[in-house]
């Protein structure tokens, strides 16, 4: 399998289940990259769209559970991040029905920005509160 999407050290937070959690987000993006070469992304678009929602909200749970537990300082900001993250979810999945092909491109490349800048800015944010605690 080809990976558009490669896990690397920098994206590592030290939280062994939040890093193990970005893997297979990174997991699920690299299947529909893979499907795109095979030109089979038409196919399976809406699969994908549905497992990232899926995932999307066992992820963010695991997340804002901790910012409870920890008193997290930027819960709300960070919590903001999630809602909006969910709402182009959404938007991708209406807008499945229209063009399925360019909608993948537009996955791939949101997916590709928003998880990098999630990880290594946002997530990066909470370490501190969470380190030794988990």
């Amino acid at each position: 399998m080809k990976e558009l999407f490669v896990w690397t050290s920098s994206y590592e937070l030290g939280i062994h289940l939040i890093d193990e959690q970005h893997k297979k987000w990174l997991g699920i993006m690299n299947k529909l990259y893979n499907a795109f070469i095979r030109k089979e992304a038409k196919d399976v678009i809406l699969q994908i769209i549905n497992e990232m929602q899926e995932y999307t909200q066992y992820h963010f749970s695991t997340e804002e559970r901790y910012f409870k537990q920890f008193g997290y300082a930027k819960e709300a900001s960070h919590l903001s991040l999630h809602e909006n993250f969910k709402k182009e979810l959404v938007k991708f999945r209406n807008e499945y029905e229209s063009n399925p092909m360019s909608l993948t491109y537009k996955v791939m490349t949101f997916m590709q920005n928003w998880l990098r800048e999630h990880i290594l800015e946002s997530d990066k944010q909470y370490v501190n509160t969470f380190n030794g605690k988990i």
